[in-house]
């Protein structure tokens, strides 16, 4: 069963990663932790970058709700689930990746809490334009299950402001699809038996 409770829509526009902890630490049994140049939830369409040029559509256009803003210097956002998960996956709002700036976002997954203990994988982000307001897909899965799941900024030459949404994950040990977009596809990573979901 897939758990997509975490949708931001729990706080109010303008609130923070305590508001957020208030609201789903007990109710989805998610905490989470940052680092860096992460805003407030915002309330709209998303950070709406004007570099069109070339973009692809990904999963469509975000849909104006809440989601988490992430500026454009370095950040770090570590999830940590109150018990071991099979997957899990976020929506990044309006990201762009030149071949100078490749990769700018990096999700990996943890054994212990707070992003602690062995890397069980990771995958990043790839040279491609979702703006603006364009979803992309990011997600890792694992024959054991993982405690964290950490999506880091690692290239703050980027210039690009981001959003986060709908984080969505599956508990270890059910009998559950991946979580990630219907339309979506599982790509192999390096590591762990892990997979980027992207379209």
């Amino acid at each position: 069963v897939v758990n997509g409770s975490y949708d931001f829509e729990a706080v109010n526009a303008g609130e923070g990663v305590a508001e957020l902890n208030a609201a789903y630490g007990v109710s989805a049994g998610v905490t989470l932790t940052t680092t860096g140049d992460v805003g407030t939830v915002q309330l709209g369409q998303g950070p709406d970058d004007g570099n069109t040029s070339d973009s692809q559509p990904g999963e469509g256009l975000h849909t104006s709700s809440n989601y988490l803003f992430a500026g454009d210097g370095n950040f770090t956002l570590t999830f940590t689930f109150d018990a071991p998960v099979a997957a899990a996956g976020i929506f990044v709002i309006d990201q762009y990746d030149d071949v100078t700036s490749t990769p700018g976002i990096f999700i990996e997954a943890f054994e212990g809490v707070d992003g602690t203990g062995a890397s069980l994988g990771s995958a990043a982000t790839y040279e491609a334009n979702f703006q603006s307001n364009n979803l992309l897909f990011l997600g890792l899965t694992s024959d054991t299950g993982f405690r964290s799941f950490v999506v880091r900024d690692v290239d703050e030459d980027t210039g690009d402001t981001v959003g986060f949404d709908n984080l969505m994950f599956a508990p270890a040990g059910a009998t559950s699809e991946v979580p990630l977009p219907a339309a979506g596809l599982l790509l192999p990573a390096a590591l762990g038996g892990l997979a980027l979901a992207r379209r």
